[in-house]
């Protein structure tokens, strides 16, 4: 029987005790054989250390490796450190907050195995809330389970500046392809996934699961004017890091067009989550479990 590759499960926590625990209870029961977990702790004032603390002595048969930092570095800061700690041939990291069903790491495994030119296989996610309430199982990039042309992909993400592919914690890729594309970027918060992405998908396809395979978590701050100001703000940035990788110009035309399509997408995003949260309270938590 050929061993089953290594992959690095990321989790950069940064005062993220209110959630975390339930986070990494996701994590460690993967049904997939070999995985290691990497808990990159960035300067955090809450119980967050005592939480990771408590879970590798209480799972020892896990591979599990704890880091730290004196100092907050941020949020690109914490995914980059975490993430260069990785010694799998595969790389998924998961926010502090988010869930994985148990039998994600090894469907997204095994995708790629099937699927060498495959450079990130994604899946559908339900958002759910504080309480685990799911708030929306929103479509993916595609209607159904398979490979699809990831330049084209990555195109259509660009031209609206809208993340098509999925939030971490749905995304699986591979170390050497991740280094390869330098990590990510130091520069950017809000665009900080979607920049990798963009980077993943000029090196192959992406191979796309249509069932739930996890779940994104969000807040009032999500929906907050606050955010959407800065990830206008940071637009910049982030066609600044594109048009060096070569994949835009630099036409004012498509600079407008993308702007009115980010702002019309965060007002919509904000007013959608604000709606939900309001409603929470009629919904149900959801067990989640093999992506159903």
């Amino acid at each position: 029987m050929t061993p089953s590759s290594l992959v690095s499960i990321c989790i950069p926590v940064y005062n993220g005790a209110r959630f975390l625990d339930e986070t990494l209870r996701s994590v460690a029961v993967q049904n997939y054989p070999n995985i290691e977990i990497i808990i990159y702790n960035d300067g955090s004032t809450d119980a967050s250390q005592n939480i990771a603390d408590s879970f590798a002595a209480e799972k020892t048969g896990l591979k599990i490796r704890l880091f730290r930092s004196d100092r907050p570095g941020g949020l690109a800061n914490g995914f980059r450190k975490v993430c260069a700690q990785a010694t799998g041939k595969y790389v998924k990291l998961v926010c502090q907050d988010d869930l994985i069903a148990p039998d994600c790491v090894a469907r997204q495994v095994a995708a790629m195995e099937e699927n060498p030119g495959v450079a990130l296989v994604s899946c559908r996610r339900r958002v759910i809330d504080s309480q685990k309430r799911q708030m929306l199982c929103p479509p993916g990039a595609y209607r159904k389970t398979g490979r699809y042309d990831g330049r084209a992909l990555a195109r259509k993400c660009l031209r609206y500046g809208a993340n098509r592919v999925g939030e971490p914690m749905a995304v699986l890729f591979r170390k050497s392809d991740l280094e390869a594309c330098g990590n990510f970027s130091a520069n950017l918060t809000y665009y900080v996934d979607l920049d990798l992405w963009v980077r993943l998908l000029q090196r192959g396809d992406i191979f796309y699961i249509e069932e739930p395979l996890a779940a994104f978590r969000v807040h009032e701050a999500s929906a907050s004017s606050g955010i959407q100001n800065s990830v206008l703000r940071e637009l910049p940035l982030w066609e600044g890091n594109m048009e060096t990788l070569g994949v835009i110009g630099n036409r004012w035309w498509d600079k407008t067009a993308r702007r009115v399509c980010v702002v019309s997408q965060s007002l919509l995003r904000g007013w959608i989550i604000r709606r939900m949260l309001r409603e929470a309270h009629r919904m149900k938590p959801f067990a989640l479990v093999s992506g159903r």
